[in-house]
């Protein structure tokens, strides 16, 4: 079992490729060459289908890297006209150091050097999840169980 990769995903995208994006990211993560960027999962990233977003999470599988990024961003980028974003890669192990920064603009995808050094902690990190799910659990209520993992 590998590690997770902690990413920053920030940037727009036109309203009229939305509900294409929203479609390509619930799409099924574990087959597709577009894995590392989608939502969903209780430690994965928020959903990010929408015109404006900024959103901190884990890559859509363990073991991604900052080459399966990139390859995710140029699949998107290929697909979604106007996308235009930045993604910062974190080291695996879900630590906060930036290894590499890529952006998204008008269908060209570059990696650059870290345009950040710190990658914040997102709502859904591994630690804050387990946390809150511990809380829950010792209340035995499942509905504040459920309310405390999606406060966040």
């Amino acid at each position: 079992m590998g590690d997770w990769t902690r990413v920053h995903v920030k940037g727009s995208m036109p309203e009229h490729n939305v509900e294409y994006m929203r479609w390509l990211l619930q799409a099924p993560c574990w087959a597709k060459e577009w894995t590392a960027l989608c939502s969903g999962g209780i430690f994965g990233l928020p959903f990010w289908a929408k015109p404006e977003f900024d959103v901190v999470g884990n890559t859509g599988e363990r073991d991604i890297g900052v080459k399966e990024v990139f390859a995710a961003l140029e699949f998107y980028a290929d697909r979604i006209e106007g996308l235009d974003c930045v993604v910062h890669v974190g080291e695996s192990r879900e630590r906060d150091e930036c290894i590499a920064t890529i952006t998204c603009v008008d269908r060209t995808v570059l990696e650059l050097e870290p345009q950040v050094t710190v990658i914040p902690q997102g709502p859904r990190d591994s630690d804050s999840v387990q946390r809150r799910l511990m809380a829950a659990l010792k209340l035995q209520d499942l509905n504040t169980m459920i309310a405390a993992v999606m406060d966040s």
